[in-house]
């Protein structure tokens, strides 16, 4: 199988080379893989034997935003002294946990990308309040956290929009309920705090 995707992979570098495009060259498998990856995800191809299609990207996708929210609202729950703000990230931590289960039901029953779902949220999403304290940090958390859910309410409609995968539709049409009645939550308690 590696053999397979090797080839396939040589072929497609070749024909984009010979096509004009430049590309760096691949120099072991794994890189031809991710570069084959991301060009089925650009096209929004559906590639055989473990690649990624869009929809499978938007999964991942969203389960490492569900992670980061997450963490971001146990790191609030360790900082803060807001009894407010302690209550709304417990409330997001249960609900984005649920979330999570679902999402992760969906990865590992439709998708052959689940080796790539990995434990730890994306390290370039650095929450911005973490090296506040007190009022600041409760502040910059909230900001935070509405812009994370606005941003997830956008990706999950667009995604409806998009998606022909059944499962996929139904866990976004369940979720997107919830996620803004996060985003109100989050900005009642901002106008509270101002």
């Amino acid at each position: 199988m590696k053999s397979t995707i090797l080839v396939t992979a040589i072929t497609i570098l070749a024909f984009n080379m010979n096509a004009g495009h430049k590309k760096s060259a691949c120099l072991n498998l794994h890189d031809v893989s991710a570069y084959i990856q991301a060009i089925a995800v650009k096209d929004k191809m559906s590639v055989r034997n473990g690649f990624a299609t869009a929809e499978d990207t938007f999964v991942l996708h969203a389960i490492k935003g569900n992670r980061e929210e997450i963490m971001m609202s146990q790191t609030a729950l360790q900082k803060s002294t807001n009894p407010q703000v302690k209550a709304l990230a417990q409330h997001l931590i249960d609900d984005h946990q649920q979330l999570l289960q679902d999402l992760e039901k969906l990865n590992n029953s439709g998708n052959q990308m689940n080796n790539m779902s990995d434990s730890t949220p994306d390290s370039s999403q650095q929450m911005t309040s973490n090296n506040l304290s007190g009022n600041a940090f409760d502040r910059q958390w909230v900001s935070d956290m509405i812009a994370g859910h606005m941003k997830t309410i956008n990706e999950f409609k667009t995604e409806l929009g998009k998606t022909q995968n059944a499962d996929i539709k139904n866990l976004i049409t369940k979720s997107l309920p919830t996620i803004s009645e996060h985003l109100r939550q989050l900005e009642a308690l901002r106008n509270k705090m101002m």
